[in-house]
């Protein structure tokens, strides 16, 4: 089972807190007090929070049917918010499910895996041996046959490997240990804490692993962001990268099918290391400016969700995915339609949302195996770009359900486009851009596809573009 899911209390207590957050926002609808704070957009067209209540000189935007955005808030948010919940645990349910039967595949793997590192001492031995006699006809006969069963006895794989400490799993994870006993003599390894944030992991990453060229594989110990980071460092460079899962969504880990729990990970590339089963996976990045993304580039009421989630970094660490479904929910409340102007490849055409996500990768990364759409791959050489149109709670569980099933693309209010070269979006409203879990800024934005730009360590599968490793580095 996944330990780290929410458990049942928590998701109760979160929904009775919120049912009484939008009872007195109700009633405070109801009789408004004089000076509520109002937060608004930079543009004056549509307000990015509103306190119910407040007095406003604008006019509130009206939505089909002569609703407002805003109207019977309370009503419709606690019936939504209970079917999506409902629906969100029926998915935990699923995930748990696939844990538990990838936890007791691992276990069952260890029990039938022949203990290598013992065989490899015991043939170590036999050489030190050998070396220690003065047979040297016996030596010589023996000892090509050794090499041949043994290669990776004279051999290490140099491996530099960043611990995010401030992820979700990386302040008790003892990664050095788990090097140790997985990696044995075939691992030469140095690790880069990352305790507060101030360190320099990017001057670390370009002088020792790219500039000196001395290190082999780049292990990214952390969450999504922490991979994230060094695919924009290693973009190019074909320095392989060894995701080891220790945050809060691990999307990305998610959608390369690796061990959410993060030492099976270690293990999967190690004992594929062993059998010569491991290779370097090409995968697409997306190039915006100087940065490099692997998941998704989100519009509107993504990066609001991440904003807002970056403002209370202690509800991220004690909720975790929670956090984002609680921030989430705030941002659908107070989002309105708005017109984009979208170049594809050059050609040019308008198109209008509440929400536009460039997806790289398909998996949304909220830990219940939803993806924004079921043919959206990291190595398909292309980006596709998800509008999705939803005026009330009610739509976007519509929505969410649509992306659960696997059946969004017949879905009326979500749209797809595909990019194989560029994307340019703009707007006349001012609306944020967030990255792989970062905040970038506001639009207008240029994107960038960039074909096989970073190796991922993953096990042999027989698919085209497959990039062996290359051959061991001597261990100097």
């Amino acid at each position: 089972m996944n330990k780290d899911a929410p458990r049942g209390f928590l998701a109760k207590d979160l929904l009775l807190e919120r049912k009484a957050t939008l009872e007195a926002m109700q009633r405070s609808s109801a009789s408004p007090h004089e000076g509520s704070p109002t937060l608004t957009n930079k543009s004056a067209s549509s307000p990015l929070l509103r306190i119910p209540g407040a007095p406003s000189s604008e006019s509130s935007p009206v939505l089909p049917g002569g609703r407002s955005p805003r109207g019977n808030l309370a009503d419709e948010d606690r019936e939504m918010i209970s079917v999506l919940d409902r629906f969100l645990a029926d998915k935990k349910d699923e995930t748990n499910e696939r844990l538990a039967k990838e936890e007791a595949a691992w276990d069952e793997v260890e029990e039938r895996i022949p203990d290598v590192e013992a065989e490899e001492q015991a043939a170590s031995g036999e050489v030190e041996e050998l070396e220690s006699t003065d047979k040297g006809k016996e030596r010589a006969t023996l000892m090509p046959l050794l090499n041949t069963i043994v290669p990776q006895m004279k051999w290490k794989v140099r491996i530099f490997a960043v611990v995010n400490r401030l992820s979700g799993k990386g302040k008790k994870a003892d990664v050095e240990e788990v090097l140790r006993r997985e990696g044995g003599f075939r691992w030469k390894w140095e690790i880069f804490y990352i305790k507060t944030g101030k360190e320099d992991m990017a001057a670390a990453v370009k002088q020792k692993v790219i500039a000196e060229r001395g290190f082999d594989w780049v292990f990214a110990c952390g969450g999504d962001g922490t991979v994230s980071s060094l695919v924009s460092l290693l973009s190019g460079t074909g320095i392989p990268i060894g995701v080891i899962p220790l945050g809060t969504g691990n999307a990305f880990a998610q959608e390369m099918k690796i061990p959410l729990n993060w030492k099976h990970a270690v293990q999967m590339i190690s004992r594929n290391h062993v059998r010569r089963n491991l290779i370097a996976r090409p995968v697409d990045v997306m190039e915006v400016g100087t940065r490099y993304c692997m998941l998704t580039i989100d519009i509107g009421i993504g990066a609001k969700t991440v904003e807002d989630a970056a403002n209370h970094a202690g509800m991220k660490r004690r909720l975790g995915v929670w956090a984002y479904l609680i921030s989430a929910t705030k941002a659908m409340a107070h989002q309105a339609r708005q017109t984009y102007q979208v170049n594809v490849d050059g050609e040019i055409q308008e198109m209008v949302a509440t929400e536009v996500v460039l997806c790289n990768a398909g998996m949304v990364g909220v830990g219940h195996d939803i993806r924004w759409g079921p043919d959206i791959k990291v190595d398909d050489g292309k980006i596709d770009i998800v509008f999705i149109e939803a005026d009330s709670v009610a739509d976007y569980v519509s929505v969410i359900k649509a992306l659960g099933t696997g059946s969004a693309q017949n879905n009326s209010r979500v749209k797809y486009l595909h990019a194989y070269d560029f994307i340019e979006i703009s707007s006349n409203e001012e609306a944020p851009v967030a990255a792989d879990g970062d905040v970038l800024g506001t639009l207008p934005l240029r994107v960038k596809v960039v074909k096989g730009a970073v190796n991922v360590l993953l096990p042999k599968v027989e698919t085209p573009g497959q990039v062996p490793l290359p051959g061991p580095v001597a261990d100097k």
